[in-house]
């Protein structure tokens, strides 16, 4: 899709990606601002879900994020996507609010965020 090649292309997104036994296993596209990164996509193959490589990647990229001073991370799951909210809310990602019409201007998207560094003492 034309939004994932434009976020590849921005200069600020970083594109990170797993491998197991030399074969790709997923994979993030970041964009990282000045205090807020958004998580444009992550995707882990099928057969390697619930393997924690979606953790290590999230993982990582929020160690990036946190050494580059960046407090907050956002992003956007499909409402319908029960499994992919789960995984986010276990790694501490909250509700922020929701997209009607986000995707294919059909389905709805739910906003989620996660805090990095307390803001009160930074």
């Amino acid at each position: 899709p034309a939004r994932v090649r434009r976020a590849i292309a921005h200069a600020e997104t970083v594109v990170l990606v797993a491998t197991f036994r030399g074969d790709i296993a997923g994979f993030a596209i970041m964009r990282f601002g000045d205090l807020e990164a958004h998580l444009h996509l992550l995707a882990v193959e099928p057969r390697r879900r619930r393997s924690g490589i979606g953790r290590a990647m999230i993982e990582w990229l929020e160690k990036s994020c946190d050494t580059a001073g960046i407090r907050q991370i956002r992003l956007e799951v499909r409402a319908r996507n029960e499994a992919a909210r789960h995984f986010y809310r276990s790694l501490g990602y909250r509700h922020l609010g929701q997209i009607p019409g986000y995707y294919d201007r059909s389905e709805t998207a739910v906003l989620l965020g996660k805090r990095l560094i307390n803001t009160d003492l930074a």
